[in-house]
Formats: structure tokens, sequence, C-alpha cells
């Protein structure tokens, strides 16, 4: 097997490294370089992107009854920790409430760890019904994508099990060639999920294969002179979380396909 990072034009670790972006720094301490959650560095990580003023921001405005279902979306894409009670009161209005993005419900309450919760269990069930019927329309990618994104944050939990094989056996019909706006990586990513977060999720939920191969080639075909992968676009957020700049190699997206090199192509 090629070592991951013989896929490289250059080496852009340190880069990503640097401070600029506390969200792609614990990204990267955790899940490329690995570091164990009881570590000095990723434990100061943690604390560094908990106390970033765009977190505290967002956080004040949770308590103002902003926008909480976008807001806690964008939190837990960028690693934030759900051990904050405003967090948590936040999300437990919006589980007594009627959604209309399950799948992005889904993603807030695993990424912050309620996977317990009855109400959470009901949004699983009804992910799971939905993916055991007929094909159908509404099975579309994004939200086979979001869902995989969702159990993706508890892959000890969810991988190996049911929903996580019908999910595969789903996401490996999917056509990279139909799905053009999967190859513009954008953050953050809301409803609207690209090539790097299905190859992520994917492989964090072990659900390898020869499907999973063109779509790697594309995302390492991204890549720069220098290594490193460019923020296409951004979308609007509900905070001014504003780390990057479109059209400019971004720490956050190198970060990501770093990690997914890492794991497909292994060590």
């Amino acid at each position: 097997m090629t070592e991951w990072w013989r896929q490289l034009k250059g080496r852009p670790f340190y880069w990503v490294l640097d401070g600029t972006n506390p969200a792609a720094d614990l990204f990267m301490l955790r899940h490329v370089v690995g570091r164990p959650e009881s570590a000095r560095v990723l434990r100061a990580a943690r604390l560094a992107l908990q106390e970033s003023p765009e977190v505290l921001a967002l956080k004040e405005g949770l308590a103002r009854g902003e926008d909480a279902l976008w807001t806690l979306r964008l939190l837990a894409e960028v690693g934030v920790a759900g051990d904050d009670e405003r967090l948590a009161e936040s999300l437990d209005r919006l589980l007594d409430e009627e959604t209309t993005s399950p799948a992005i419900l889904l993603h807030i309450v695993l990424a912050f760890g309620f996977q317990e919760d009855a109400r959470v269990q009901h949004l699983l069930h009804a992910a799971q019904a939905r993916l055991r019927g007929p094909a159908s329309a509404d099975k579309q990618a994004d939200w086979l994508t979001l869902v995989a994104m969702a159990l993706a944050e508890q892959p000890a939990v969810y991988r190996d099990t049911e929903i996580a094989h019908l999910l595969g056996q789903q996401l490996q019909c999917l056509s990279l060639d139909e799905l053009p706006r999967y190859h513009q990586y954008t953050f953050p990513t809301f409803d609207q999920p690209d090539a790097l977060i299905l190859a992520r999720s994917a492989l964090r939920l072990g659900l390898v294969g020869a499907w999973l191969e063109p779509w790697i080639e594309r995302i390492v075909a991204a890549q720069d002179e220098q290594g490193m992968w460019h923020l296409d676009g951004t979308l609007p957020t509900p905070g001014t979380i504003h780390w990057e700049e479109a059209g400019q190699p971004s720490r956050w997206v190198t970060g990501q396909a770093l990690y997914i090199l890492r794991e497909f192509y292994g060590e």
C-alpha cells in the first residue's frame, strides 16, 4: 500500500497547525496526528477553540435565541464540545420541536454526544426506516451524505450496524460525475455537503470499497502545487466565524483532505 503522504505535492502539515484556524488545529491533532484526548496539546487546542471570539459570540447568540439550528450545526461541525449549558438548553428545545431538517439535527446531537436521548433514537429509527424503503427521489445524495456525516460523529457506536450497512449500499450508488457541486469545497457545510464530507464520513464508518476510490482520486487531484486545498466558497453563517476566505488555500479543507488520504492510503 502506498504511504498516504506520497500523494501530496507539498508538506502542508505545519501550515495547517499554525494557530490561524482553531478548528483546523483541533481537527488535525485529533484525526490526522492522532493525539489522545488526554494529551495536553489537544486539550489546549480544544480550549483555544472554545474561547475563540467567534465561538463565544455564537454561544451568546444562542442565549438570545438566535438561529438555534444553524448555530448549533456550525458549532458541532467545527468540533466544539457539547458540555455547555447554553448548547444543551438550545438543543433540548430543538428536539422538542418539529424539524424539517432531521439529518442536520441528527448530526448536531451525535456530535454533542446525546445519542442516548429517546428523541435522538426516534431520529435514528426514522432514518433507518427511510434507508430500508424502496429507492426513491427523496433518497437524494445530500440526505445520504448528511446522515453519514451524523453517524460518523460516533464511529465506535455505528460501525458494523444495520443503519451503517444500509447507508453504505446507498452511498456506493452515487456518481461523482453527476454531482459537480460535490467538488466545490465550502465552509461551513450546513445542508450542502461535498466530496470531503462524503469520503471522510464513509471512512470513519468503515464503508470502504472500490466505489470510494474515484472520489479519493478526485480529491487528490484538487490540491495545488504546495499540497494545499482551497476553499471554493463560503456559506452565510449565523455569526462571524470567517477564519478563511474563498478562493484561498484553506487550513480547514486541507486538514479534511489529509485525514482522508491517511485513512484511505494508510501509513
